[in-house]
Order: structure tokens, then sequence, then C-alpha cells
């Protein structure tokens, strides 16, 4: 029983000038259609073992924390650092 998690977007480190960001990421392991996933404490819909949802942010650095759990008691988390650069 086994289960990861991959960040796909934004990239650690991008730097963006919009206030939201789409984080949307894939579940792999024999537990990942069973999984549930939560970005910054909040449910997003796993479908096909994909997951996107829209994250505000904040002018300046931003950490964004994605985790998987499953019913087998794993749980895969990955930071995912952004830089809210708004146009001048």
């Amino acid at each position: 029983m086994t289960l990861s998690l991959k960040v796909d977007t934004p990239k650690n480190g991008a730097t963006v000038n919009t206030p939201v960001v789409t984080v949307s990421g894939r579940l792999l392991g024999s537990e990942r259609a069973t999984a549930k996933v939560r970005i910054n404490d909040a449910d997003v819909p796993v479908k096909d073992d994909k997951f996107s949802a829209s994250v505000k942010l904040t002018e300046g650095a931003n950490v964004i924390n994605v985790l998987a759990t499953s019913p087998g008691g794993a749980k895969p988390s990955e930071k995912v650092a952004v830089t809210y650069a708004p146009s001048k």
C-alpha cells in the first residue's frame, strides 16, 4: 500500500503577477483511488487521480501546503513556495 503526491503547478520558487494561482497535481501509488487531498486546509476534489484548486495569494512570499491522506494512513505532503509580485 503506497501513496505519493506530485504537485505539477505552480513550480516551487515561482513568481507570479496574479493574486490567484491554480495548484494542480496528481496522486500515485496503490492507495490513490481512496485518497483525499487538502490544499491549505481546504478539501480539494480528486478525479482520475488528479487534483486542482485555485489558491488566493498575499503580496510577497506564500507557502502552499498540499497534503494527501489515505485510509491506510499514508500522509504524503508537499510545500510549494510562490511569490506574488503584482504588476505596477
